[in-house]
Parts: C-alpha cells; sequence; structure tokens
C-alpha cells in the first residue's frame, strides 16, 4: 500500500478528510479505496469522494488577494497555500473483522491506498461472511479486474432492482454477472423476455432447448377470463370490476367448465360465443337480450390470433418442471401483445403462489422480469395493477420461501419507472447511467450515502453503482463487468462455441 496523505481536521466516526501528498493529486481518483491507520487505535477501510482542489491566494471573493491580482494578469500565482482533498466515507472497521466504526478518526492519521495487488475485497468477504470459503461475487470493483465483488449470498432473497438508461448494460449485467451469481448460490433461474431480442437470441446459442414460446404456455382459468376480459376491452365498461356481472359471471362459468379446452382452434371462439350466451340468459333475466347484444357487438372482435394464446399446453407446472431440469429456462413473449404476456406472467404467478401459501415449499427459484414498468409501472391500468399487485405478494413470499424477484428497468420514476409500492420491495439495486429526469428520485436513494448525484447522467457503460442488502458495504460501490462467455456458458451446463 502508499501513503498518500493524512486526515484533516473535522473527522468524524462516518467520515473524514484527507490532505492528499504532493504530486498524488495526479494519482488518486473518485472511489478509489484507502485504509486510515487511525490514530486511536483501529484500522479503518474508506472511499474516496467529492475531490476538491484548495488554494488561498485564488478565492473569488469581495476581499483583494494578489494571486487573483497575478492571475488576471496571466501569471501563476505561487503555489504554496494550495492543496487537494478528498473526502472519505468509512465503510467499515477492519481491524479484526469487518463492521461499524465506532471511534472518532484523528486528525494526522495516515491515509493508503490500495493498489492492484492488495485486494481489499477480500476485507469485504469478512463482512459477506465467507472468509473460509470461496465467495460469490459480483462484477469488479471499478477499473480493478482482479477485484472481484463478494456479496452477501443469504439476502438474494430479499430481491434485485436493475435500473439505468437504455445502452447502460443492464441486460449484459444481467447475462454476465447476474445469473451466474443466482446459479452460484442455488437458484434456478426463469427469465421472462418482454421483446424476445434482449436475451433470446444469447441463449438460443447457448442452450436452445431452454427456449419456451408464449404460445407453448397453458394459461389457468383465472387467467383465461382475466386474458378475455381485457382483450374484449371489459365489453365496452371503465374496467374489469365494472364489467356487467350477467357476463362476468357468465365468461367465468363457461371458463371454469374446460371443456372449452378440447377443442379445436377453428371452432372454439364459437363455442365460446354460444356457450356464454346461454349463462347470460340464465343471468340476466329480462335484460338478457341487451347483454347479449353488447357481449356480441364486443367479442365478434377478437380474432383468430387472441385465441391462440389460450391454446398453450404447457402448464406452469410443467414450466417450472423444466426450469429444475435446465435450470435456466427463457420465456419468449415476443409473439403477443401485452395483455396475453401479462396473462401468461399472472398465470405462472399464482401457481408460484399456491406452492408458497397452500404447500410451503422453499423455491429456491430466481424471477427475472426484463422490461419492468411493462408489469408494475408507476401508475398501472388495466392487468397491469392486477401484476403489480402479484409482484408485491410474491416479493412478500419470496423471502420467506427463497423465491427471488429481479426487475429490470430503464428509470427508478415516472413512464420508465416502476411501481413504487414495488421498489420497496427491491432491497438490493444496481443503479447505471441516469436520464436526468430521474435525478430528483436517485437523490432520495443514493444522495444520502455520500454518491456524487450528477455522476450518474455521466456513468460509463457498464458501470453500476452496488446497494443493498447483498453488498456487504454499508455505502453503495462503484462496480464493473467484463462479458465473459466461457463463465456463462459454464454456468448454463453448455459451451462457448
Amino acid at each position: 500500500m502508499r501513503k498518500i496523505g493524512i486526515v484533516a481536521s473535522r473527522s468524524s466516526i462516518t467520515s473524514a478528510y484527507v490532505i492528499l501528498n504532493e504530486g498524488e493529486e495526479r494519482n488518486v481518483k473518485v472511489e478509489d479505496l484507502v485504509l486510515i491507520k487511525n490514530l486511536n487505535g483501529n484500522r479503518i477501510l474508506g472511499v474516496c469522494r467529492f475531490g476538491a482542489g484548495l488554494d488561498e491566494n485564488l478565492e473569488v471573493s469581495g476581499r483583494y488577494r494578489p494571486g487573483v491580482a497575478y492571475a488576471r494578469m496571466g501569471m501563476t500565482p505561487s503555489d504554496s497555500k494550495r492543496h487537494y482533498t478528498f473526502k472519505i466515507l468509512v465503510i467499515a472497521d477492519v481491524t479484526s473483522t469487518f463492521e461499524e466504526n465506532r471511534l472518532i478518526i484523528a486528525p494526522g492519521s495516515d491515509v493508503y491506498i490500495f493498489e492492484d495487488e492488495d485486494n481489499p475485497m477480500e476485507l469485504f468477504a469478512r463482512g459477506a461472511n465467507v472468509v473460509n470459503k470461496e465467495s460469490i461475487t459480483i462484477g469488479h470493483y471499478k477499473g480493478r479486474e482482479n477485484w472481484r465483488v463478494p456479496i452477501n449470498p443469504e439476502y438474494i432473497s430479499r430481491h434485485i432492482w436493475i435500473t439505468g438508461m437504455t445502452g447502460s448494460g443492464k441486460s449484459y449485467l444481467v447475462k454476465y454477472e447476474i445469473i451466474p451469481m443466482l446459479k452460484e448460490a442455488g437458484y434456478d433461474i426463469l427469465v421472462f423476455d418482454w421483446k424476445g431480442d434482449d436475451y433470446v437470441p444469447h441463449f438460443s446459442k447457448l442452450k436452445s432447448d431452454s427456449i419456451v414460446k408464449l404460445s407453448d404456455v397453458a394459461l389457468d382459468d383465472g387467467a383465461v377470463v382475466r386474458y378475455l376480459l381485457s382483450k374484449a376491452r371489459y365489453f365496452g365498461y371503465a374496467s374489469e370490476r365494472e364489467v356487467a356481472k350477467s357476463i362476468a359471471m357468465s365468461l367465468e362459468q363457461v371458463i371454469f367448465e374446460s371443456s372449452w379446452r378440447k377443442k379445436d382452434l377453428d371452432e372454439l371462439p364459437f363455442f365460446l360465443e354460444e356457450e356464454i350466451e346461454k349463462k347470460i340468459e340464465d343471468y340476466a333475466g329480462n335484460w338478457a337480450d341487451q347483454m347479449k347484444g353488447r357481449f356480441r357487438s364486443y367479442w365478434n372482435r377478437l380474432t383468430k390470433k387472441d385465441f391462440e394464446i389460450i391454446k398453450g399446453t404447457m402448464k406452469p407446472e410443467d414450466l417450472l418442471k423444466l426450469v429444475r431440469e435446465k435450470h435456466i429456462v427463457v420465456l419468449d413473449l415476443s409473439a403477443g401483445g401485452s395483455e396475453e404476456k401479462l396473462s401468461v406472467f399472472l398465470s405462472i404467478a399464482d401457481y408460484l403462489e399456491d406452492l408458497m401459501t397452500r404447500e410451503r415449499q422453499s423455491l429456491n427459484l430466481a424471477l427475472i422480469i426484463d422490461e419492468g414498468p411493462q408489469y408494475c409501472p408507476y401508475s398501472p391500468k388495466g392487468l397491469q395493477e392486477q401484476v403489480t399487485e402479484k409482484i408485491k405478494n410474491l416479493c412478500a413470499l419470496g423471502r420467506a420461501y427463497k423465491l427471488t424477484i429481479v426487475i429490470v428497468s430503464q428509470g427508478m420514476a415516472g413512464a420508465i419507472g416502476i411501481s413504487p409500492a414495488v421498489r420497496r420491495n427491491l432491497n438490493t439495486q444496481f443503479i447505471g447511467k441516469l436520464h436526468p429526469l430521474d435525478i430528483s428520485e436517485a437523490e432520495k436513494l443514493l444522495g444520502r450515502q455520500g454518491v456524487d448525484i450528477d455522476l450518474l447522467t455521466k456513468l460509463p457503460v457498464g458501470h453500476f453503482y452496488f446497494l443493498g442488502s447483498v453488498n456487504p458495504s454499508p455505502i453503495p460501490l462503484l462496480i464493473s463487468f467484463k462479458p465473459d462467455e466461457s463463465r456463462l456458458a459454464e454456468t448454463l451446463g453448455g459451451s462457448s462455441d
């Protein structure tokens, strides 16, 4: 390690300023990790944030300063009063373990920087409780490819959120780091690929038998009812809850009787129409003709393609069996519209919820939900309301039954963000380059943890602030990663060729 300076005055338990030795301002960078040999008796691991250059001769104020006069004439004033500082945020007391620092950092304490061969990640491993065994890691520390960042695997089931602008590297982070991390932690993985172009092409090359199409999956009866109501635009009513009881009950009863599943695709629409109209006559009484007319006018707008989605034969239990066998399965949702995609998700989610609530089953399963705002947006409508509520329920149950939810989104709030109610359940975050409109939201999450918020709009591709339960550090760490096809292929049990 190399000494870079000493601690200035006004140090505390949680932070300190380092006055850099002459010339070190050319070497020490923001996010560099340092060790403070505290004169009060312990050793403190910290990170450099908020650097500043100070020169009394060049202070801009109402007072006359000779240095400013020199500068106005194009001359360089004396640098005898110039110095450089970094604010150091305390990560942990690492004297013997990895714990909260409780001692005031003494001014005058020496500050050392970690260099390549020092690898402070061994200290973080103490915080992850994996000192005596090989740790599970996620990416590498900023600028140091040999510093793999250890994680707390026991907290993975507290759920994960990955956010960043388009092109920030989210899907690469998922493919090359999140999926291997989950696999190493003992989780099987089901990926919901909304567009079918983020994961399907890649995994098709590595493990083509692990791709399932939207039309292959069988919806349960409840999901079929929700789907048909949505596709029929709730028969002209404002929402599912407001659909006339005679129509809603008729549709539900016909679907739950399940005889329609034996019909082929060509006769299915006519069979359902006829059976539902019979039920409407029973339920609507004197209003039957009016209700049948309303039902028919919207039902006839449905196309053959709309009915294809409810003819899938792979039940959620069959899909889960395939996930157990292959360990990772990608569900290609590209062929359907929003209602179809959300209905399939609800069908699978209902089954998983049932396994946890009724059978008390520990799942060891991770659901990766790409394009999170399509499922649980900031202001959900229609089927999205049910999906948002379902994701909240899965998150609450998942902590106890080892079901991990991983949500990927382009933003934090607004049109490209996700529901605040869902966000509160995602206790680990990876935050990449953000849109300027998300800065105020980022300030709430990261501002008090010492991150320079302005840097979030300028982060390089593939760089993410890592914070939350899975991170052994109590403050965010800036990580990156190097795409490694061989590691991913090994994770999938296939070949990288």
